[in-house]
């Protein structure tokens, strides 16, 4: 995957040096064990720009927890680094308080922040008030 990874730079970099490459893998180990994905040897070789880890978690303590045993505090000495946060599927949506709350323990170590998919953030509004909606959009 690697030599892939290093194939797909160089041909995208020579066309675009400039386009900012971005990666949302699963936590290291995961990615490493079940695809081969060495993004973290990756990201210290210069082939990625911005890292948005795939931290898929039920509760904001539970993505605490995650963010403590990742490589995300190592990995942000090289890149630009945001957490992936999933606010479910159409048949059973997180809750926006949640999500708030999963957002608020991403922000507090300083890193970026992608709900995924958008799709469902924008379903699990649609059931509330206008006054709701702004409250909430304000607050993320």
């Amino acid at each position: 995957m690697t030599q892939l990874t290093n194939k797909v730079v160089a041909a995208i970099r020579k066309i675009r040096p400039d386009l900012v490459i971005s990666l949302s893998p699963n936590p290291f180990y995961f990615s490493l064990q079940k695809y081969s994905q060495d993004w973290l040897a990756w990201v210290k070789a210069g082939l990625i720009d911005e890292i948005v880890m795939q931290i898929y978690r039920q509760t904001s303590q539970q993505v605490t927890l995650s963010i403590n045993n990742s490589e995300l505090a190592q990995v942000s000495n090289y890149v630009d680094v945001a957490v992936g946060i999933y606010a479910g599927n159409f048949r059973k949506q997180k809750p926006l308080a949640e999500i708030q709350r999963q957002i608020t323990a991403v922000k507090k170590y300083g890193y970026g922040y992608a709900i995924f998919p958008w799709e469902t953030s924008i379903g699990i509004l649609r059931s509330h008030s206008r006054a709701t909606k702004e409250h909430h959009l304000k607050a993320i």
